[in-house]
């Protein structure tokens, strides 16, 4: 009699999650081993919340570093809701990403990044590389979608409450028609996220 092998079909997994403190810090500080500009595209979609393709879009001059309010400023064409968009920068960011302007000298027109079209090969390639398993127990996943999720979650826990979270992260939702952007407000909250990039020792969850 021949043996019949069972075949288990895996449901692939759909749910991307945030990630914690704990494996932010430990991505970057990986990634920061292999590739500075990649380590500094990483912290910005963390401490942004920008899309991959509104970060690619960021040119020198939108780097408004020396405003009152430190911020990037986004032209309606380069936004997913083609809405001008300035962005305060939160702290921690803003001493790394001056200095790479500086190192990088940066003129008129230069994009700020060059960001690889193959960043979510990357980002699977450096998850692996510093031992963050890609699917959990749950079967969520880490993939590019992460970075926004984990913003999300990073301006609730610094007190954001869900329509503010809506509002700045460009989410459509009809109860935030005609309320502004709250700008300072918004660069408040930012200021209140973990520095994860200067790190003395791993935050607590």
């Amino acid at each position: 009699m021949i043996a019949q092998a069972k075949f288990h079909h895996r449901r692939k997994p759909t749910f991307t999650r945030s990630m914690t403190h704990e494996e932010i810090v430990t991505l970057l500080r990986h990634v920061r081993s292999q590739s500075e500009e990649r380590y500094l595209i990483y912290a910005s979609l963390f401490y942004t919340g920008l899309r991959t393709g509104e970060l690619a879009a960021v040119k020198a001059e939108g780097m408004e570093c020396l405003h009152e309010v430190p911020h990037i400023h986004l032209p309606s064409a380069a936004t997913k809701h083609l809405k001008e968009k300035r962005l305060p920068i939160a702290l921690p960011l803003l001493d790394p990403l001056m200095l790479w302007c500086a190192e990088q000298g940066l003129q008129y027109g230069s994009p700020l990044f060059e960001i690889p079209c193959h960043l979510p090969r990357l980002l699977r390639r450096d998850l692996q590389g510093a031992g963050i398993p890609i699917v959990d127990e749950n079967e969520t996943i880490l993939d590019m979608r992460t970075f926004r999720a984990t913003h999300a979650s990073l301006l609730q826990g610094a007190g954001a409450d869900i329509l503010d979270v809506f509002l700045w992260m460009d989410i459509p939702f009809e109860d935030n028609i005609g309320q502004g952007n709250k700008f300072e407000q918004h660069a408040e909250t930012l200021n209140r996220f973990p520095d994860f990039l200067k790190p003395t020792e791993l935050p607590q969850q």
